[in-house]
């Protein structure tokens, strides 16, 4: 993932349920940045609904600082998540 111009970070999932839901967290000093997103098929394919949160002590010094930038960015996250893990998907299901 592109960081523009900010130090690399680390993050940990703290859930995942293939074709359902995902979220993973970053922490940054005195807050927590999380991702919770939400899949679901719809007739025209799949439907996934994404969100950023922000928590903690300093969870108001560092929405205004980075949460629009992140929001701003996040639907082409998404998409690369997206599309990465629906061809992992296929895959397993070809060699299943």
């Amino acid at each position: 993932m592109l960081n523009h111009g900010t130090p690399a970070q680390r993050f940990t999932f703290t859930e995942l349920q293939p074709g359902v839901a995902m979220n993973f967290r970053i922490g940054l000093p005195g807050a927590v940045l999380s991702f919770p997103h939400r899949m679901r098929q719809t007739p025209n394919g799949l439907s996934v609904t994404h969100a950023v949160e922000i928590s903690g002590p300093l969870a108001g010094v560092f929405g205004p600082l980075v949460g629009r930038k992140i929001a701003a960015g996040l639907p082409a996250v998404v998409r690369l998540v997206t599309t990465n893990a629906l061809a992992d998907m296929a895959a397993d299901a070809r060699e299943g």
